[in-house]
This record gives C-alpha cells, sequence and structure tokens, in this order.
C-alpha cells in the first residue's frame, strides 16, 4: 500500500497529539516522584515503565495513522508535541502543583505524628490487658 503525500501530512500534523499526551504521562511520573521522594531504584523503575508506555503509545499511534508504516518525520512531531506541552501548560502545572503537595506534605506528617502516637498509647493498653498487668 502507497502512502500518498495528504496521509503523510496528516500522520505528521497529528503526531503532535501523542507527544502532548507523552508528556502529560511524564508530568504525572514527575508529580509522583516529587511527592513521595523516589530512591534510585524506584526512579528507575518509574523510567521504565514511563518508556514501555511512550512507546506503545507510538506504535498505537504508528499502527493506526500509518497502517504500521514507521516514518522518521513522526519523531519530530512527537517531540514537538512534548516540548508545546512540557514548556507550557506542564511549566503552569508544575507551579501550582508543588506548594499544594508541599501543604499537603506538612497537613499528612502533623496527622501522622497524632495517629502515630494514638496508636502507641492503645498498643501500650493493650499489652498490659494481653499480659494482666496493671496499668499505672
Amino acid at each position: 500500500m502507497e502512502l500518498t503525500f495528504a496521509v503523510q501530512s496528516a500522520a505528521f500534523m497529528y503526531s503532535v497529539l501523542p507527544g502532548v499526551i507523552i508528556g502529560v504521562i511524564y508530568g504525572f511520573f514527575k508529580l509522583l516522584r516529587t511527592m513521595f521522594n523516589f530512591s534510585v531504584v524506584m526512579t528507575f523503575a518509574a523510567d521504565v515503565v514511563f518508556m514501555l508506555v511512550s512507546a506503545v503509545l507510538v506504535y498505537l499511534y504508528i499502527l493506526a495513522f500509518l497502517s504500521g508504516y514507521v516514518r522518521v518525520y513522526l519523531l519530530p512531531g512527537i517531540l514537538a508535541g512534548f516540548l508545546a506541552y512540557r514548556l507550557t501548560v506542564g511549566k503552569l502545572l508544575c507551579r501550582v502543583y508543588r506548594p499544594v503537595f508541599a501543604f499537603l506534605k506538612r497537613v499528612f506528617s502533623a496527622a501522622s505524628k497524632k495517629f502515630k502516637l494514638f496508636a502507641k498509647k492503645v498498643l501500650k493498653k493493650l499489652r498490659h490487658l494481653l499480659y494482666n498487668r496493671r496499668v499505672s
């Protein structure tokens, strides 16, 4: 099957969309890394998962628009979409979610400390109950 110029041009123009989707996925993984302070191993695992998801997305795009024909001009289109998202909406979202998650981290840290103190008291009472000791 021959791909016409019109089909190839449309495929190039639409290749920006998977780039934007990959940018959103990257932003999600960046958000997870920021929230949970990933170790080196977890960062590596997240990067591998990101690459696999991106590869499957690009493969499905090529399969849908070009009947499986791989064309070199798709990579600049996908890269343009990725960069367009990361340098515009991605930066904006990054500025918004960092302070929000810093606040949530402080709130959950305080709640976690209170829960730990409560759990420690409850477990201390249970220990005395289990071993038939007086609570003083």
